[in-house]
């Protein structure tokens, strides 16, 4: 049994090229003709009922003792799990198998196996595919028969190619076996091909033209083989050619790009030169008596040709400075499926794209008053076809608010302190300056903050402060604040009266008297009575001597 790593190993193989082995279904008609409808599901549509038999056919001529393994499948068309059956074909190259509860739709893989060489004429060249070497299908929705061969390769390729960036595979597959069903007249994927050489006899016509088309391919391969300089077709050549058929063309590139392979002189470009619909007209000649009364089809498969992808950067922009900026370019499109993202800054001040690769990157606006930042987007598909657009990002400075707070009424000598934090910038953070613009001389603790502060005793006073902020756009906004000082009256205390013998010293006591702005200053005067000598009088306690009279 093999596991997913080992069959994602596989893959790498296949995807190179899956035309490899030559085999075929015997195909004893009953074929399901009819494509099932494309959706756009990530996951391929649901298969055949719970635990139902599925039979099928290996083949390019049949393929006989290949092992054919079946695996649920991801939105990238690649096993979610280790394989979930398993089946061994005959001689015919057919095989049956039934399927566990709830399996779904599956990706069926051949490995392995041997056949007869459609294209000898003698039929006495066997080609034996090595363990690794096959191809992949998928089980259709609602069928219970599946083909696999080069054909079902190269559009599962093509699929999983198409899938890779975004996924989808479902719905990508689905539409490539519609368009290839719209052109052959049958479907690639539950037709179960006749052998080519010697089709049954009651084999259905879908499965006779599907044989021809089999046969034909195998004619392009022995002609390519020639070309290299090999003296039998390699599972290498195969490969490559169905590679060269993801396009819809048998013309020696694949989406423009030369196919490459092993020759006898080194690894070489796969020919132009050869002819698909001549090799089939060729292959039904060669096999007149099998193809008696059969029309001989003409496939022409260009519909399945890469479309270039149109790319959308999103409608211009205008954002205040410093804003958030999202980029959209969803409306870009692809005809055949997921597509690759890259933006690049093309002009303007410099700034930091957060997932360039995305369909939606972000980046801050500069912080520089007024800018102009142009972006490209570029898309690129599964062909390595592009397409580019460009996007201005207009980003305004808006300028700020200065906000100095209310007007205030304090005592005098009171700590002060102003409050600019109301000021805003729409784009970020401010630098702040307080001057005193008017009144008596004060000083600022912090005029660079928002929230400065003073203490000042000046009785009644009026003082007025100016605030300027700045933005990093060195946009500037003003606010003044006016503070009005008040003197509170202070009250005396010149203590209770005293009774004292003659000639007693006597202090008094002013402490009591008190001021709401701070510090007081003192002066008795005598106002009565025989004169004394005050000492301190000046003081809060001056002394006198009480008269001896």
């Amino acid at each position: 049994m093999r596991t997913q790593t080992v069959y994602r190993s596989l893959m790498t193989l296949s995807f190179v090229g899956l035309l490899s082995a030559c085999g075929g279904g015997g195909g004893g008609g009953g074929g399901d003709d009819a494509p099932a409808a494309a959706t756009s599901a990530g996951s391929v549509s649901a298969g055949v009922s719970k635990g139902d038999t599925v039979t099928g056919g290996v083949t390019k001529g049949p393929v006989n003792g290949a092992t054919v393994l079946f695996y649920p499948v991801d939105q990238f068309g690649f096993p979610l799990a280790t394989e979930i059956a398993s089946a061994r074909t005959n001689a015919a190259g057919n095989f049956t198998v039934t399927l566990p509860a709830g399996a779904g739709t599956v990706l069926v893989e051949s490995f392995g196996g041997s056949f007869i060489d459609e294209a000898d004429r003698s039929g006495n060249r066997v080609i034996q595919l090595g363990p690794n070497d096959g191809f992949s299908s998928i089980l259709p929705s609602g069928s219970a028969r599946v083909a696999i061969n080069p054909i079902t390769d190269s559009l599962v390729i093509r699929s999983r190619e198409l899938a890779a960036s975004e996924g989808g595979f479902g719905g990508i597959f689905n539409t490539s076996r519609a368009a290839f069903a719209s052109e052959a007249g049958f479907d690639a994927f539950s037709t179960v091909p006749a052998n080519p050489t010697s089709p049954a006899a009651g084999a259905s016509l879908a499965e006779k033209q599907y044989a021809l088309l089999l046969g034909g391919l195998a004619n392009a391969i022995n002609i390519l083989t020639v070309e290299l300089g090999l003296g039998t077709p390699t599972y290498e050549v195969i490969r490559a050619v169905t590679l060269d058929l993801v396009d819809g063309e048998l013309n020696g590139l694949k989406y423009g790009d030369p196919v490459r392979v092993q020759g006898a002189n080194g690894v070489q470009n796969l020919a132009r030169d050869v002819d698909l619909e001549t090799q089939v007209n060729r292959f039904k000649n060669n096999n007149a008596a099998a193809y008696s009364g059969i029309e001989t089809p003409v496939f022409d498969f260009s519909i399945l040709a890469n479309r270039a992808p149109t790319a959308n950067a999103g409608a211009d922009q205008t954002v205040a400075s410093g804003a958030a900026v999202t980029l959209n370019g969803s409306a870009s499109n692809d005809p055949e499926g997921g597509l690759f993202y890259n933006w690049v800054q093309t002009s303007g001040p410099a700034v930091t794209l957060a997932g360039a690769t995305t369909e939606t990157p972000t980046f801050a606006a500069p912080l520089i008053g007024d800018a102009v930042v142009v972006l490209t987007l570029t898309v690129t598909d599964a062909a390595n076809a592009t397409a580019t657009d460009t996007i201005t990002v207009t980003s305004v400075d808006s300028s700020p608010t200065a906000n100095a707070g209310v007007d205030q009424t304090v005592p005098s000598g009171v700590a002060v302190a102003l409050d600019g934090t109301a000021s805003n910038d729409p784009e970020g953070g401010l630098l702040y300056n307080w001057e005193q613009i008017s009144g008596p001389v004060v000083s600022l603790s912090g005029a660079t903050t928002a929230s400065p502060t003073f203490t000042v005793s000046l009785g009644n006073a009026v003082v007025v402060f100016r605030l300027t902020v700045t933005d990093a756009a060195n946009a500037t906004a003003t606010d003044t604040v006016t503070v009005t000082l008040t003197n509170a009256l202070p009250t005396a205390s010149a203590a209770v009266d005293q009774t004292v013998a003659r000639g007693a010293t006597v202090t008094l006591d002013g402490n009591a008297s008190s001021d709401p702005d701070g510090a007081l200053s003192f002066n008795w005067v005598q106002t009565a009575g025989p004169i004394v000598s005050l000492t301190g009088a000046t003081t809060a306690t001056p002394t006198f001597t009480a008269p001896n009279i």
